[in-house]
């Protein structure tokens, strides 16, 4: 157990976004480099290119780098694109916080929800991976992951895998042992 936990993470610009980078004027560039773009997440300088999540700072108000702002932001240019192809203009991207989910260690997380009501612990952590179960694309997919989370929550949870004993090459004896 420990009492400090130091827990940091890189983040760089993708590769794709830093290439496009060299196009864009830097005041159209947030502190990180990132393009900033439209409402409608669509860069200031390419209105034919859209980028959301961690590859863009949304104006005039960002948005936190979580997954569940990408998913919205995807749906978003997904429906734009559309209205695009079939002449309309495209829509404000509109981001619906629903609260924050951290995975803690095994069988503990916080669950932070709507920054009103915050769970720790064991129920934290079964509201966060319930929140990314159903996040997946198709019912399919989802049957898939909960079947097999229930599977190792329930029967593999506490298995050890077996470990062969160590073996001990067998050291020659000493001139005294071989005496013996």
């Amino acid at each position: 157990m420990t009492q400090t936990t130091i827990w940091t993470a890189g983040t760089a610009v993708n590769p794709l976004i830093q290439n496009l980078k060299s196009q864009i004027p830097a005041d159209h560039l947030d502190k990180h480099g990132l393009p900033l773009v439209t409402s409608t997440l669509q860069l200031l300088d390419f209105p034919e290119v859209f980028a959301a999540g961690d590859c863009a700072d949304v104006q005039p108000q960002p948005l936190p780098a979580l997954a569940q702002v990408a998913y919205q932001q995807g749906a978003s240019i997904a429906h734009n694109l559309i209205a695009l192809a079939k002449g309309a203009s495209p829509s404000p991207a509109h981001v619906s916080l629903r609260g924050k989910l951290m995975k803690l260690g095994l069988g503990n997380g916080i669950a932070n929800l709507f920054d009103k009501v915050q769970i720790t612990g064991k129920p934290g952590d079964l509201i966060r991976s319930a929140a990314y179960l159903e996040m997946l694309p198709t019912p399919l997919h989802d049957f898939k992951a909960t079947t097999e989370w229930l599977k190792e929550e329930t029967f593999h949870r506490y298995h050890r895998p077996k470990m062969k004993p160590e073996t001990t090459a067998k050291q020659p004896l000493s001139s005294v042992e071989q005496r013996e």
